[in-house]
C-alpha cells in the first residue's frame, strides 16, 4: 500500500493527512492469505476516485 500512497501522493494535490481519510473512507484491504509469519494484502480503489484525480495506472 505504500508505493500506491506514494503515487498517489506524486499525482495529486493532496496532503498525507487528506490521502489518509479518503483511503480510509473509499479503499479496502482484503487479506488475501496468512502464514506464519508472513501475510498477502490487497488494497482496492474504486476506478472513479483514480478518474476524478486523473490518474491512469495502466495506459
Amino acid at each position: 500500500m505504500e508505493i500506491f500512497a506514494v503515487m498517489f501522493l506524486l499525482h495529486t494535490d493532496l496532503s498525507l493527512p487528506e490521502l489518509v481519510m479518503l483511503f480510509t473512507a473509499a479503499g479496502q484491504v482484503q487479506v488475501s492469505q496468512i502464514v506464519d509469519p508472513l501475510m498477502t494484502a490487497r488494497f482496492f480503489v474504486l476506478n472513479q476516485i483514480l478518474q476524478v484525480y486523473g490518474i491512469k495506472l495502466f495506459d
